[in-house]
């Protein structure tokens, strides 16, 4: 089987001892995701990053670590597939700006600087 650039996807490095290196490995399941139908991709994507997403938001009301953690890294998962989750996680990231900002800002008027 190859990728879309025509590499074979068999083809790993091995170093003397037989074993293959962690970054040859990881480029090997990239290229096997990378030549992955769209679709399939995508539906993955949507199920892992959903299950994240909703796990987060349950935690916000059941006891529990760890509830926005959660959400961040479904959205991050899900921004590698869907535009619409991009938009939100740089939505997001302008909003936390605003608020470190704004935290500095008040920190530095209670310290008196």
């Amino acid at each position: 089987m190859n990728t879309p650039t025509g590499e074979p996807i068999d083809q790993r490095d091995e170093n003397r001892d037989g074993k293959v290196s962690a970054g040859e490995s990881l480029r090997f399941w990239s290229r096997i995701w990378r030549a992955a139908p769209s679709a399939v991709r995508k539906s993955v994507v949507f199920v892992l990053g959903g299950t994240l997403v909703v796990l987060g938001m349950l935690l916000v009301v059941l006891p529990g670590p760890f509830t926005l953690p959660l959400v961040v890294a479904g959205l991050a998962l899900l921004a590698t597939e869907f535009a619409w989750a991009q938009t939100i996680l740089a939505h997001g990231k302008g909003k936390l700006s605003g608020i470190k900002d704004y935290s500095l800002r008040v920190l530095g008027r209670i310290r008196g600087k």
